[in-house]
């Protein structure tokens, strides 16, 4: 499942994505990337989520933790950050388009065994997450700085939320 969003993510980039101006989006791609390589540290001692390879050979998480990182995220944001509309209710619309899409993807991935919840994980949670990740780009994009304040704090919420101890990170 996971190699036919990743063969879905560069063909849908190509085809919607703004390419010629990657540059632009160049900074928000570098935080998607960073935000998921620092949950994935945060979190490896107790994981919320692991990938698994729905192939009949083994991948590890982090295998395809990587691919997500370093082909899916860039793809979905030079398409997100493209098509966003001006006003403001088209935004908070987009945005809501974007997470159910998400949320579905990742409905198909929990039903095909290719991704196991923990530690109280669910989807609902996904979905809720998936909400401030697409908000949360759509902020960096205009304004890095609030983005990165509204991560921290968010970083921390979910820490209490899930209860993970200091001593787990490393």
């Amino acid at each position: 499942m996971h190699f036919i969003l990743i063969i879905a993510s560069i063909i849908i980039a190509f085809k919607w994505g703004d390419w010629r101006n990657w540059r632009k989006y160049y900074s928000t791609i570098l935080y998607f990337g960073f935000f998921d390589l620092i949950v994935n540290s945060v979190y490896h001692n107790m994981s919320l989520w692991i990938h698994k390879s729905t192939l009949s050979i083994y991948i590890p998480h982090t295998i395809i933790g990587f691919t997500w990182i370093f082909i899916i995220y860039p793809a979905i944001v030079l398409v997100y950050l493209f098509h966003v509309p001006r006003d403001v209710k088209g935004k908070i619309l987009y945005v809501i388009k974007w997470v159910v899409c998400f949320t579905i993807i990742e409905c198909i991935l929990y039903l095909v065994k290719g991704i196991e919840y923990h530690n109280n994980w669910t989807l609902f949670s996904s979905m809720l997450f998936n909400i401030g990740m697409f908000t949360i780009l759509l902020v960096h994009h205009y304004k890095p700085m609030t983005a990165w304040l509204i991560t921290f704090i968010m970083a921390i919420i979910f820490m209490l939320i899930y209860r993970i101890p200091l001593s787990l990170i490393k």
